[in-house]
């Protein structure tokens, strides 16, 4: 499943079009929502990446959602693994649902010294059965760097998931996101329909500051402008935790 040895040139086609594309994103800041490559913001002054900012209290789930493009998702820490994320999409594109060259992949990216630095490399994932507040559920595949819709019916019929489209499918599981290293901020969600990109879209990693000043205080403006709270800055911490919370799953 995902990209096996048969596709190796296929996936060093669909990678080479995207450090091409790379550039694009980076002179964007990677930044707010995206669609079809085009760029959603500028990067304006950037500042080194800091830890989570002293004495505030951080949320361990975040969100993502789209206007242009339904690529909607939520992300939670994996309790004892800082290095995974627990993702659940929650919203699919109709670009994706049936469509035999779909893809979707991940990739981590950062801002250091001034400068958005994207991995290129894809990160691997596996798929579990959808947790409950965060408790695992079973793994239902073994260890991808892309899902496509072929995936998707394979993993669903082994795992006897009574599912008929790809959004039902991805509400019903958890993607297990491997390697995401406290250095690296946020993740790229990319959607191929071959080897073209038709929708991307960006999130931070928990865990962050929940509050937005807070976070704004040490990190670059990029990087705030994907805080989930960067447009209530009026509110307490316990306010924008339990806000948070909706968040979880």
């Amino acid at each position: 499943m995902g990209r096996n040895s048969d596709n190796t040139q296929i996936k060093l086609s669909k990678l080479s079009i995207f450090a091409v594309m790379l550039v694009g994103w980076l002179a964007s800041g990677c930044g707010a929502t995206q669609s079809g490559g085009q760029p959603a913001t500028s990067l304006g002054s950037i500042t080194p990446l800091t830890p989570i900012a002293a004495n505030s209290q951080n949320t361990i789930c975040n969100q993502m959602s789209t206007t242009s493009t339904r690529f909607n998702a939520s992300l939670r820490t994996v309790d004892g693994n800082p290095n995974m994320i627990r993702v659940r999409i929650t919203g699919m594109t109709s670009l994706y649902d049936g469509n035999p060259n779909a893809n979707i992949q991940f990739f981590r990216w950062k801002v250091v010294n001034g400068v958005s630095n994207l991995d290129s490399s894809p990160l691997s994932f596996h798929i579990e059965g959808a947790s409950h507040n965060g408790v695992s559920g079973h793994q239902y595949s073994n260890t991808m760097t892309g899902i496509a819709m072929t995936d998707v019916k394979q993993i669903a019929s082994a795992n006897f998931l009574n599912v008929q489209t790809a959004e039902q499918f991805f509400n019903a599981v958890d993607i297990i996101v491997h390697d995401v290293s406290f250095d690296y901020s946020a993740l790229k969600f990319v959607l191929y329909n071959g080897g073209t990109v038709t929708a991307s879209n960006d999130a931070l990693m928990p865990p962050f500051a929940v509050n937005p000043k807070s976070y704004a205080s040490t990190h670059a403006p990029v990087l705030n402008g994907l805080h989930p709270f960067a447009n209530q800055l009026n509110l307490t911490d316990a306010q924008y935790l339990a806000n948070a919370q909706s968040f979880c799953f």
